[in-house]
């Protein structure tokens, strides 16, 4: 591709999403002449209104340790990678991201609903072919060893405890599985023997992941996250979800361009836990019970 502006990206998903992605898309005036060189899973973040090159896999297994805007130590987009845009686009300038502050409440950008791609909407449609909508949740059991931190994974039995409870309900669950490797962050994979439990395995080296998951979040009557930035996805795709969140985390989805993205949180509940590892899933079922009531 013949560009005049190349755009690398491999910090963190929810970096991507939630700041990187609406800012650069209120900075760009000609797109044709721009190019986002980023994880293949990141790219329904961009298609719409700029051109994705997708680092192949031999790249994007050097980038470990993603860390908000770039990688560890430093923070910071590595010469490799820069030196590789080069040699792809010869004639552009290369733009890494800027410092990016999770905290402000008024960040620059452009904040709307993103759209998935049509072109994988059969494939959700397929693996839910026996469930209906309405009886049916979508979960994102996270699992994060980047950095190790105390209190921030919620244990494994918990999110089994709370599909065996969801299906003796009477729902049918959906779990996002993707591999925590290279310290990117991923989920638990979990073992659950029924005929009303799915798995949704994302690869993280395909360019439509995203979009697979989002219209997993628009197929399904509501979603249950884990502590993560990526709880903020089924904003951007405006579908109802309940966030079972650390407090230091989730004090960062209150801010008034989330609220703006979800009619103030109408169809949301984000259950704030300062350590998850204390927490069961007993101690939040009537609470996340109620709030599936009232979808």
């Amino acid at each position: 591709m013949n560009k005049k502006h190349v755009h690398i990206f491999v910090g963190e998903f929810s970096y991507a999403m939630n700041w990187h992605s609406p800012r650069l898309r209120a900075q760009l005036t000609n797109n044709a002449e721009h190019v986002v060189v980023t994880y293949p899973a990141f790219s329904m973040l961009y298609v719409n209104y700029v051109d994705v090159y997708p680092l192949p896999k031999d790249i994007t297994s050097k980038c470990v340790w993603p860390a908000t805007i770039g990688l560890k130590p430093g923070d910071t987009t590595p010469e490799f990678l820069k030196k590789y845009c080069k040699e792809i686009f010869p004639n552009a300038v290369i733009h890494t991201p800027k410092h990016i502050n999770a905290m402000d409440p008024h960040p620059y950008g452009i904040f709307e609903h993103i759209k998935p791609r049509k072109d994988v909407k059969s494939d959700i449609s397929n693996l839910l072919s026996s469930f209906s909508k309405d009886d049916t949740i979508c979960i994102m059991p996270k699992l994060r060893s980047n950095g190790g931190r105390a209190g921030q994974n919620w244990p494994q039995q918990e999110w089994v405890d709370l599909c065996n409870d969801l299906i003796n309900c009477g729902y049918n669950i959906v779990s996002i599985n993707i591999a925590d490797k290279a310290s990117h962050g991923g989920t638990y994979e979990l073992n659950i023997n029924s005929d009303k439990f799915k798995v949704l395995n994302i690869d993280k080296n395909d360019e439509y992941a995203l979009d697979r998951q989002s219209w997993l979040l628009k197929q399904t009557k509501c979603s249950i996250y884990g502590s993560t930035g990526a709880a903020n996805l089924p904003f951007w795709v405006n579908t109802p979800t309940i966030s079972i969140m650390k407090t230091n985390c989730g004090k960062r989805l209150f801010f008034d361009w989330q609220k703006r993205l979800t009619n103030n949180h109408k169809n949301n509940d984000i259950i704030l836990i300062d350590d998850l590892s204390t927490v069961t899933y007993h101690d939040i079922a009537k609470r996340i019970n109620l709030h599936l009531d009232k979808l």
